[in-house]
């Protein structure tokens, strides 16, 4: 066979179709497979936060950077994305909180992040709609939202735009390496290309060790409750310093509750659903730190799967012994990310490096562990 050019992308979410994206403004001829709907897992299901203060330590330039592409997304994908710079407050409700968020705000601040603080009675006087519950907060201006459901057309149809091929409903059956090309069979049709990345989210584990990459990711059922629209209560993002709850109101008033409370679901049967005693725990939380929440109607609930490393950094760069194959994949916070980790992943597929080291994020970090 001869060597063919081109990329196979392996995964219709947002890092699939931001790297797509950027490959194929570099001129690239780029597939993407798809098991299932693009932009139907993580990637459309979540809360649309963009936060900075709820990243990892080393996910921070990264944030920073994407949030620069998020800002420009109607030049970028030719739409209104609902991209607003809201700013985030992260909170804290006992002692052991306040020390945890304390913590937090040094190292961010030490990373060039500019934060203020409030503590006691200045948490309501910064923001009336907190309960007392609220012990301290930190406030990050740069913490954004977008909406998943508009930025899923906009995205989609740019990267079709710029000439790359969707192919949803193709689950791939195996993965070969044919002298310099790699030949991808789905159900009915095979795809040939010289270049290969895997960004199937959770199912990305199974993929890679066709390629002999072995990398452990865990499987998350994340869940998002949303209630009737209401008067304007709040313009933050507020997020919780141990992550169990993300909470906004968006423009048309409905709030959107989140937070790592855990669905249930299975990668095989790809069943997933609310589950609802953790339902109910993330929603309590809300009412206890938004009060105005109390009345208001819950009016629908979803669930979606995301796949998670170890460390819950992404996995991206070179798989170790097949050449021209990459990955990008299981990145916690992965929908704020994608823009930027994206361009990266596009510039070391077609130049062989990147601008920003992605070292830290090397998807074999596991191999011997």
């Amino acid at each position: 066979m001869q060597p063919s050019n081109g990329t196979t992308v392996i995964g219709a979410g947002s890092l699939g179709l931001f790297a797509s994206l950027w490959l194929a403004r570099r001129g690239e001829r780029v597939t993407v497979l798809d098991k299932g709907t693009p932009m139907r897992e993580a990637s459309g299901v979540n809360a649309g936060s963009l936060g900075v203060q709820n990243k990892l330590l080393p996910l921070v330039p990264w944030t920073v950077a994407a949030l620069e592409h998020w800002a420009t997304a109607q030049d970028l994908v030719g739409a209104d994305v609902g991209f607003s710079r809201t700013g985030g407050l992260r909170i804290a409700t006992d002692e052991r909180e306040v020390a945890l968020l304390r913590t937090g705000f040094q190292a961010q601040s030490d990373a060039g992040i500019k934060l203020e603080w409030f503590e006691g009675d200045e948490v309501r006087a910064r923001a009336p709609y907190l309960s007392p519950d609220v012990r301290a907060a930190s406030y990050c201006a740069s913490d954004c939202v977008a909406d998943p459901l508009r930025l899923a057309p906009a995205l989609l149809r740019t990267v079709q735009d710029l000439g790359v091929t969707i192919k949803p409903s193709s689950e791939v059956q195996s993965i070969e390496r044919c002298g310099e090309s790699f030949l991808v069979r789905t159900g009915d049709e095979e795809v040939v290309s010289r270049r290969l990345l895997v960004a199937a989210g959770a199912w990305s584990q199974p993929l890679c060790a066709r390629l002999g990459l072995h990398m452990p990711v865990a499987l998350d059922v994340n869940m998002v409750s949303v209630t009737e629209p209401r008067q304007r209560a709040m313009t933050e993002v507020v997020t919780h310093v141990r992550g169990i709850l993300t909470l906004k109101q968006v423009a048309n008033g409905t709030f959107l509750i989140g937070g790592g409370w855990q669905g249930v679901g299975d990668l095989k049967s790809g069943h997933k659903d609310v589950a609802y005693e953790s339902s109910l725990h993330n929603i309590r939380l809300a009412t206890r730190i938004v009060p105005e929440l109390k009345s208001a109607m819950l009016v629908r609930q979803w669930a979606g799967f995301e796949g998670v490393s170890p460390d819950s950094l992404p996995y991206a760069g070179r798989i170790p012994g097949a050449e021209n194959a990459y990955v990008l994949a299981c990145a916690r916070g992965g929908w704020t990310l994608a823009p930027e980790l994206g361009r990266a992943m596009a510039g070391l597929m077609l130049d062989g490096r990147t601008d920003v080291s992605l070292d830290r994020f090397r998807p074999e970090r596991y191999a011997n562990g």
